[in-house]
Order: structure tokens, then sequence, then C-alpha cells
């Protein structure tokens, strides 16, 4: 892949030589490279300027890559109205970044501090304006579902045709790469927000750095996200299970560990450095689903409570190895078949029986925030997972 230093990509934005479309193939070609932690670390390091520069140069790049990536996705996936809803998103936020450049084309404008704060301010817009970008992917899969099932005559199940038709596969893996891009895009825009509020003393926050805390405490987070999960347990079906961290409950095991030698938690305990928000987002989503699967059980089996959620870690205090941390979540729920595990990472599968089956029910779906049905959760965990070098695996044991 090429590469292309700031100016370039400047020049590029601002070439009136170039239509909007041409410029956004040129940058489309370049590379857009995840960022690893201590990539991270090192940019709390550069000068405001400098992070303006890699700002401009990565926002440029991953929304040209995106949209060509939703350009191209075949067999008229692209041309569902909700996925050209969500093209159009961003290249209006291309179009905005491009404006930013036709204002600032002077090579000096990363030293101006005022540019530096406009264009983060851009940055900010762009991404509030695409808030709603996986809700609208998923209305699309929908649109998409009918507009087969309405020209072929048959029902659809895309999870299941997956293996044989390669070009399902061919547009999970372009999606894929969409929330790569995408996460990319948010996490270096939140970096250098944070960044430059603590370029201020009096804003600064200690144990972090930028989006990444420097003491990231996974129990601590799920447990943030247990007890989100559980309003909406509580909410969609009036019991929540219980929760257990390596045998103990959950509240009875946080007390405990504050209590040994009178330590806090994070003394207690030795923490990482790593971008907790995404950590909280993957906990969430396997709680929220293993809560959901022991619920439905109980209510079946006429039980009274559900059988708990439990979380083991590995080493617990000492973990494992270095450089290794392996959490397991573990639920009393129905199981899955190998099928079901099998297509459980797809964008197209869902294993909520009352989610929306027509795209025009995405909008009322959404509105009481469910528990689970648009299949986005498990895959997108996953590209999270796998974006810092980790892994997620699903199993089922009888």
């Amino acid at each position: 892949s090429q590469t292309m230093d700031v100016d370039a990509t400047m020049n590029m934005l601002v070439d009136e030589r170039r239509n909007l479309l041409s410029k956004m193939r040129g940058l489309a070609e370049l590379e857009l490279r995840p960022y690893s932690i201590k990539d991270l670390e090192q940019a709390a390091h550069f000068r405001p300027q400098v992070r303006s520069a890699y700002l401009l140069q990565h926002l440029a790049t991953g929304l040209a890559r995106n949209i060509f990536l939703l350009r191209n996705m075949p067999f008229g996936f692209a041309s569902c109205p909700s996925i050209r809803a969500v093209t159009n998103d961003y290249i209006s936020g291309f179009t905005e970044l491009k404006e930013f450049c036709d204002q600032h084309s002077s090579s000096s404008w990363t030293a101006d501090a005022r540019a530096q704060k406009e264009l983060l301010k851009v940055a900010t817009s762009i991404f509030q304006r695409q808030r709603g970008t996986m809700m609208g992917l998923a209305k699309g899969i929908l649109e998409f579902k009918e507009s087969l099932e309405m020209q072929f005559k048959d029902n659809c199940d895309l999870a299941f045709l997956r293996d044989e038709l390669e070009v399902l596969c061919a547009i999970e893996e372009s999606l894929d790469q969409f929330f790569t891009n995408r996460t990319t895009m948010r996490l270096l825009t939140a970096h250098v927000a944070h960044l430059s509020a603590a370029d201020e003393p009096e804003r600064r926050i200690e144990g972090r750095l930028g989006t990444l805390n420097q003491q990231t405490q996974p129990v601590l987070l799920l447990f943030q996200a247990y007890e989100s999960a559980s309003k909406m347990c509580v909410r969609d079906f009036g019991m929540v299970p219980d929760f257990t961290i390596n045998g103990v409950p959950v509240e009875r095991y946080m007390s405990s560990v504050n209590a040994i030698d009178g330590l806090t938690l994070s003394e207690r305990m030795r923490g990482f450095t790593y971008v907790d928000t995404h950590l909280y987002y993957i906990g969430f989503e396997i709680l929220k689903n293993a809560m959901r699967t022991s619920v439905i059980v109980a209510k079946e089996k006429g039980l009274s409570e559900a059988p708990p959620v439990q979380a083991t870690f590995s080493g617990d205090s000492d973990w494992s190895q270095p450089g290794q941390r392996i959490i397991k979540i573990a639920d009393q729920g129905a199981g899955m078949t190998r099928h079901e595990i099998a297509k459980a990472w797809s964008y197209f599968y869902s294993s909520v029986q009352d989610r929306p089956k027509v795209a025009a029910d995405v909008t009322d779906f959404d509105s009481r925030a469910p528990m689970a049905g648009y299949g986005f959760g498990l895959p997108v965990s996953r590209t999270l997972t796998r974006y810092f070098g980790g892994a997620l695996d699903l199993n089922s044991i009888p």
C-alpha cells in the first residue's frame, strides 16, 4: 500500500484539477493502518501540530476508504436505501474535511492553534453525524434481504446461504474492514481530543493518556457492564441472573478485594494500559447475550431465579503470562449447535426470534434499546478484540 504525508494529503484535497470523486479515489488507495497501544502512547508525546496532521491525514484516508468499501459492495447491497444513506453521511464528512482544507491550504496551518481546534471540531462533527451508522447498516441488511426475497420469490436465510454464496462472505469481510477503519478514525479523533484537553494542566485526569486508561481493571469494567445490562434485563424480563467472578458473587468479590490489606481494587490488582471503552463494549455485549439466554431458560422451566452468569479471570490478580489477559464468561442457557455457532459471527444472523423482520420495523425496535436483535454485537465485538491483536472465541458445552 502507498503512504502519503500530510502536505500531499492537503494538496490532493485542494487540487482544483481533481473532482471530488477523483480525490476520494486517490486517498482510498492509501494505507490506513490500525493503531497499536504503543502508537497511542507515542502520540501523547507529539506536539499538537503533529497530532493535528495525523488526524487530518487519517480522517481523509479513512473516510475515502469506507466510502469506496460501501460503494463497491456486491450483489446489489450498495444500492439498498439505508446503505446509500450511510455512504452519503461519509461523503458529507469527506466534503466537510475538504472544505476545512480549502480554508487552510497554507502548509503552516498545523502551527495555528485555532486551526487545530477547528479541525478537531470538524472531526467531532463528522462522527456525531455518523452515530447512526450501525443502525443504518442493520437496516440496510434487512432491505437487502427483502430485495432478494422479492426478486427470487423465496425466503432468504442469509446467514445460512453465506456457506454457499461467496458474495455474502465478501460483503461481511467488507463490513469487518469498514468497522476496523471506523474504529481507527473514531479512536484517533477521541485520542487527539483527550490529549488536547490534557494540554491544559487543570483538565488532566490521573491515570489517563488520551483514550488510554493506564490502570485498566477488567473486573471493574465487567461489573459496570453487568449493572447496565441488568437494567435492560429487568425492563424486558423482570428478572436478572446473578453474576459471579471466579465463583464468588460479584458484590462480595468486589468488597473482599477492597477489604484485603485495606487496599483498593486498583491498588490490589495489577492494571494494564488499554482502551477501556472497547473492553466495556465487548463485555457488555457478551454479558447481555449471556444474561438474556439465562433468563429465557429460567422462564421456560418455570424457575423463580435465573442461573448465574459466571466470569473467570485467568490467574486472578496475577493474570497469566505477561502481555496476556484471558477472561471467560459462561452462562447456563440453552446453548448453541455447531451450526449456530458458525453463524453467530455473521452480520446476517441473530438468535433473537422477535427481531425486526422488515426494515420498516427497525426504528420502533430501536426506540427501547433492545437487549439483542440486530446481529451486530458479536461480529463488531470480535473486530474490536482483533484491533489490538486479541481473539474472541465462542463455544457451547453440553
